[in-house]
């Protein structure tokens, strides 16, 4: 996969295929880095092209990074909430073209990706990636459960109620 080739500010590249109830912007962070929500259960691969959702998920964060930025503000957090989801939502060569993609292309924009009910099958994939993640990717990456307000209370650490989900305890009315 190259993804050098793509033309990251191609207009077209938004639109059909990027549905903000897969992956959107909704705020900043208590040090004003954007937040990236992405709700992996409302994400269907049959009904999108894997090539496409590879250039629109990049594209967006490209977009990200050139537009909603913050004078002094280099880096955005993640929020990966997997609620939900279950292999219908995403296939192994998906998830590992994602986190190719993050990791090679994107790591130094990333502030921390905090995954949501991950279940066993993002522990197994995190420990098959593990040996190969530079320390410093490893630290970035947060694994939570909903349930015992453990995600609750690592997202309030970071940001306003007002960005939280609701679902997840705090005000933010996400697409679901």
């Amino acid at each position: 996969m190259n993804f050098d080739s793509y033309k990251w500010d191609d207009p077209n590249l938004f639109g059909a295929y990027l549905n903000p109830r897969v992956i959107s912007h909704i705020g900043f962070d208590k040090a004003n880095r954007p937040i990236v929500l992405i709700r992996l259960c409302n994400y269907f691969p049959s009904k999108t092209p894997e090539e496409l959702l590879r250039k629109h998920a990049f594209s967006f964060l490209n977009w990200l990074i050139k537009t909603q930025f913050k004078p002094g503000v280099e880096q955005y957090m993640i929020i990966a909430d997997l609620t939900g989801s279950s292999k219908d939502n995403i296939s192994f060569s998906q998830a590992m073209t994602g986190v190719k993609g993050l990791m090679s292309y994107y790591p130094q924009y990333s502030y921390k990706m905090i995954v949501i009910n991950g279940g066993f099958m993002v522990k197994m994939l995190y420990n098959a990636i593990k040996p190969i993640l530079k320390e410093r990717h490893k630290k970035k990456l947060v694994f939570c459960n909903s349930d015992d307000n453990e995600a609750y209370n690592l997202l309030k650490a970071e940001m306003e109620d007002d960005f939280i989900p609701v679902h997840l305890g705090g005000k933010f009315v996400d697409y679901k």
